[in-house]
């Protein structure tokens, strides 16, 4: 066999094209956050996973590897990466003994399930698909729990068993020895019940927790990687979308999984009360036909309420969040009790729909209780005349009944289980669609990478309307900026200068037009290319609880200290920290609160820099900063910015001398377009 450069990225690529594959390698290492080191074989399974190769982890011997049809990552002794490529293929060209290089763990690659990249374990599928898949990944585990099950629901006639017996033999004989046999037996076998739903509840608990946190995972990262527009709802309804997922998990696991196993049993407690008391069958099994038959005749009224419940909440969840976040300008307008009363409404609303729905559940489950209740009362009633009969014993009664108990139990669990599962598949419809939307991950897998960009960018006829707008924001813009050139977008408030700036930082998308980077399409470019290709910093950026370091790195763990010192330099954020004696380590508070507007932008300004973008896009790049370190941005980005396309935002003519071309916009059209020098003499007459 032969192998390879021992870098993963290289034998990726390797990998790549040996089965003809072009695609954005670096996107997709960028995008692997579900494997915590970013190398070795745990990072090459989870990027060929997401191409559609087939991985599996495996120990073979040297034989068996050198009669392998597909290309294998090795982990050799020494720690490091080879790629042997099977000889069918490659001959026996640099051969060697793998055995004495290589450690037993081997990640074997299969080949794709069809010619070119499958995509199809991301597409969407079936609804619903990304809630049961993970849970069918424990078919073994299920097997466990149904181990468990079959001896928890058999030990339940050890009550019954020892009941019976004291009654009819016991009792009757004075059988002491026989007694204490039978207790020191019914004991033992309570002792393994508990045993045994002990492991139930410990292995159910444990397949909800990873379910639970791949559930929490996937959500998020769908979250993350839909486009704003796709997402349209609240970061209050999304924290709330968390919490309901939460409580299905628990409800999964603890309620619907052990109701649903343990109902089959109930067949084994009537057949049990058959074999006693015939007759007495009749009163558990119309006991249970009257509880299903009252759950399926309460659905409608259930799911109206639940409906009602889910939005109340979604909305109550909104406002607390907004609330919150802007407890401080409320308190400066003096507008907290507008607030508190808009709170109170919308606390009382929800409060309501929640004892409705409470209720309705609530009665559900008392008149199953009821029932149950009414079975057991019969039970005795009726067995008192089959012991007149001479049908039954009186240890037969008391087991009868101890067993309709049973019976009837998973049908009233199966009651609540029938309201909750309706208000779990409501929430679980809302959480589909965002699973079922396309996001860039969809979008990109097959996309291969177009770069390195000149920076040429292309506007026809394009146009964008928000969606809660009744007029375009822009509309037929038509633009070529070469590369290299700086430009100035300027107007009037709402003229559209953010809006196209958020247009050619891929923000948002045009619903018209064309947009393209040195002629291609931006739909055609993987979206982590272009992120890494254009540097975007809008008015008012986002900042995460940690240091300026944290901030400006924003996970990107592979730049250089030179790489740091550069844009901490050009965005002056040196100056802003100089006086610090944490420096870069600086905590920036919550949501940046520590901070002032000029350090704000200037942190901004630094994590545009650092990714040493070709295309930068700055949206009044010095807002809160003062004259001098606005001076000190300036005189260096004049230097940065001549070998890269620049275009920046600005109603500050201080920064105008930044740009040689000046776009002026109103109303979302463009009504000049030419050297800065003429533009300004035009708009001063």
């Amino acid at each position: 066999m032969n192998i390879s450069n021992n870098n993963i990225k290289q034998i990726l690529r390797d990998l790549l094209v040996f089965y003809d594959l072009d695609v954005d390698l670096e996107g997709l290492v960028h995008n692997t956050v579900s494997v915590e080191e970013k190398h070795g074989q745990a990072l090459a399974a989870e990027i060929l996973k997401r191409l559609g190769f087939q991985t599996r982890y495996a120990s073979l011997q040297d034989t068996d590897i050198q009669k392998t049809e597909y290309p294998m990552i090795v982990e050799t002794q020494n720690g490091e990466n080879a790629l042997c490529m099977p000889r069918k293929t490659h001959g026996n060209a640099n051969e060697i003994n793998l055995s004495e290089t290589a450690n037993n763990v081997l990640l074997v690659i299969a080949a794709p399930s069809q010619t070119g990249v499958d995509t199809r374990h991301m597409q969407t599928g079936h609804a619903l698909d990304w809630f049961w898949k993970p849970l069918v990944q424990y078919r073994s585990r299920y097997k466990e729990i149904l181990v468990a099950s079959v001896f928890i629901n058999l030990l339940v006639l050890a009550i019954p068993i020892f009941t019976l017996n004291v009654y009819d033999r016991v009792v009757i004989n004075f059988a002491h020895e026989t007694l204490y046999v039978l207790t020191v037996g019914v004991l033992i076998a309570l002792l393994f019940d508990f045993l045994f739903k002990t492991l139930r509840s410990y292995i159910l608990e444990r397949i909800a927790e990873d379910v639970g946190a791949q559930f929490d995972f996937e959500l998020m990262e769908r979250f993350s990687r839909m486009r704003p527009s796709d997402l349209n709802i609240s970061i209050g309804e999304q924290a709330n979308i968390f919490r309901e997922l939460q409580g299905i998990r628990e409800f999964y696991a603890n309620r619907l999984m052990p109701t649903l196993i343990d109902l089959p049993f109930a067949l084994v407690f009537l057949c049990v009360i058959y074999l006693l008391s015939p007759p007495l069958v009749m009163v558990p099994i119309c006991i249970a036909v009257i509880i299903v038959a009252m759950n399926f005749t309460s659905h409608i009224p259930i799911s109206r309420m639940t409906e009602q419940y889910f939005g109340a909440i979604q909305n109550k969840s909104s406002l607390l969040i907004e609330t919150l976040a802007g407890l401080e300008t409320a308190r400066l307008f003096n507008a907290i009790s507008a607030r508190l009363f808009k709170w109170n409404t919308n606390v009382k609303h929800a409060a309501r729909v929640t004892r409705q729905n409470s209720f309705m559940l609530s009665l559900m489950s008392n008149m199953s209780m009821f029932l149950s209740q009414t079975g057991h009362i019969l039970v005795v009633f009726f067995g008192v005349y089959q012991i007149d009969a001479g049908n039954l014993t009186v240890g037969g009664l008391v087991a009868c009944t101890i067993l309709s108990g049973r019976a009837i139990g998973p049908i009233v669990g199966l009651s609540g289980v029938i309201a909750h599962l309706k208000q779990s598949n409501d929430v679980l419809k809302v959480i589909d669609k965002f699973f079922q939307a396309t996001h860039e991950d969809t979008r990109d897998v097959t996309k291969s990478a177009k770069g390195p960009f000149h920076g040429t960018l292309r506007l026809q006829k394009l146009s964008f309307k928000y969606e809660e707008q009744s007029t375009r924001a822009l509309e037929n813009i038509n633009l070529d900026i070469q590369p290299g050139e700086s430009i100035g977008l300027i107007g009037k408030t709402a003229a559209g200068k953010s809006t196209l700036a958020k247009v050619l930082a891929n923000i948002i998308s045009p619903q018209e037009g064309t947009l393209t980077l040195d002629g291609y399409d931006y739909s055609a470019i993987p979206t982590t290319e272009l992120r890494r290709t254009i540097a975007y910093v809008p008015q008012d950026s986002f900042f995460f609880r940690g240091s300026i370091r944290h901030n400006i790195l924003l996970g990107r763990e592979h730049i250089d200290e030179q790489q740091i010192q550069e844009a901490i330099s050009i965005s002056g954020l040196d100056i802003v920290i100089q006086h610090s004696a944490q420096g870069l380590d600086t905590e920036v508070g919550e949501l940046g609160t520590r901070l002032s507007g000029g350090q704000k932008q200037a942190i901004a300004l630094a994590r545009a820099i650092i990714q040493r973008p070709r295309i930068l896009i700055f949206d009044e790049p010095t807002t809160g900063m003062d004259h001098a370190l606005e001076f000190h941005v300036k005189q260096k980005l004049e230097a940065y910015i001549k070998d890269k396309t620049f275009i920046m935002v600005t109603h500050r003519t201080t920064l105008l001398p930044l740009v040689q071309r000046l776009v002026l916009l109103d109303r979302g059209h463009i009504l000049a377009d030419g050297p800065r020098d003429e533009i300004l003499k035009k708009l001063s007459v």
